[in-house]
């Protein structure tokens, strides 16, 4: 509504009808993202009068009010949120557009930037991008390891691998196989205090917890009803690198990937009865593959979660004395000392 007159900036099939600025638009996002003028004007560099100066701009060419004041901040009104919707789709238009000149080359060249869960990324994808590099010297890897889901339809990442399902119905989605999470602890820890022969005992033990978006923590503690409270946690830690290192330090019994012991001889799995499974899926947008680098990357990591290559992330994975004694799974390295 302007001036009290009620004004639809839409066509029929939810186009806008006016031309406009895109950096007013760009700005209007910003100040969407963060729910203020404030926030957005420090991120950008422009100043709080240059910020309100473009969304006015905007919402005189558009003829709409785009933001009203909230108790925590700037709120979307119902045409702001269909101008957001908008200026979302362009914004990954364009930088797909500013992409195009390297997918032209022979030879794909450029940054990928690739999202992925900590441990997945650190201990998995990392250790391997060596090899993607033998064959992809041209592109750069930008490997983004968090527990955060990253915004994959803002291109925040050009496609993720995480554990949890996206909840955008626009993103193409991809099983990439299974993971599979056993209890492990260090040789050292069982030498010392031995290791429990039951989940009723498991409490009598020191225990490394990991609590992290993408973590369900909560399906180990429903195994482990002798203890609600969960009161025998030694160490919590929302970093999968500190959770595994803690674990291998000899800090107490962890949950890990059951392909842990390829990260450390000093490893070794408890309880191997005990195993919860995850999905691990792959997620792009549609259009992201069109670009030569992008896909070449996708390509590559659907190889190295190979379900038939690495038995860790098949459905029903083999038992654990199998793949610890096959000698054609190289392990790792050490990745994590025993000593440091």
């Amino acid at each position: 509504m302007v001036n009290g007159t009620q004004v639809d900036p839409f066509s029929e099939h939810g186009e806008l009808k006016v031309a406009f600025n895109w950096d007013d638009v760009r700005v209007f996002l910003k100040v969407a993202e963060l729910g203020s003028v404030r926030a957005a004007a420090s991120e950008t560099g422009l100043s709080i009068n240059a910020i309100r100066r473009r969304i006015e701009h905007l919402e005189h060419e558009i003829q709409a009010i785009l933001l009203v004041r909230g108790p925590s901040g700037v709120e979307l009104t119902e045409e702001g949120e269909r101008v957001y919707a908008v200026g979302v789709d362009m914004y990954r238009q364009a930088t797909l557009l500013r992409r195009f000149p390297g997918a032209r080359s022979i030879a794909p060249s450029g940054t990928v930037r690739i999202g992925i869960t900590e441990g997945l990324g650190s201990f998995w994808m990392a250790p391997r991008l060596p090899e993607f590099r033998k064959r992809h010297s041209g592109i750069q890897i930008d490997l983004r390891c968090e527990m955060r889901l990253q915004d994959i339809s803002r291109l925040e990442v050009d496609f993720a691998v995480q554990l949890d399902p996206p909840q955008d119905p626009n993103l193409m989605v991809a099983r990439l196989g299974y993971l599979h999470i056993g209890l492990f602890a260090s040789r050292g820890y069982v030498e010392h205090f031995g290791k429990p022969a039951a989940f009723e005992e498991l409490s009598k033990f020191q225990f490394v917890e990991i609590a992290a978006e993408q973590i369900k923590a909560a399906a180990l503690k429903e195994k482990v009803r002798s203890d609600p409270s969960f009161g025998f946690v030694a160490v919590k830690t929302n970093s999968s690198a500190a959770h595994a290192m803690a674990i291998v330090q000899g800090g107490g019994i962890g949950a890990l990937p059951t392909y842990g012991t390829q990260l450390s001889s000093e490893l070794v799995r408890i309880m191997p009865e005990f195993s919860l499974k995850r999905d691990i899926w792959l997620v792009y947008a549609s259009d992201i593959v069109r670009i030569a680098r992008v896909k070449a990357a996708m390509d590559w990591t659907k190889k190295i979660f190979d379900p038939i290559k690495y038995p860790w992330f098949r459905e029903t994975p083999p038992p654990a004395q199998d793949t610890e004694s096959d000698s054609s799974l190289t392990r790792t390295s050490d990745l994590l000392p025993a000593r440091i």
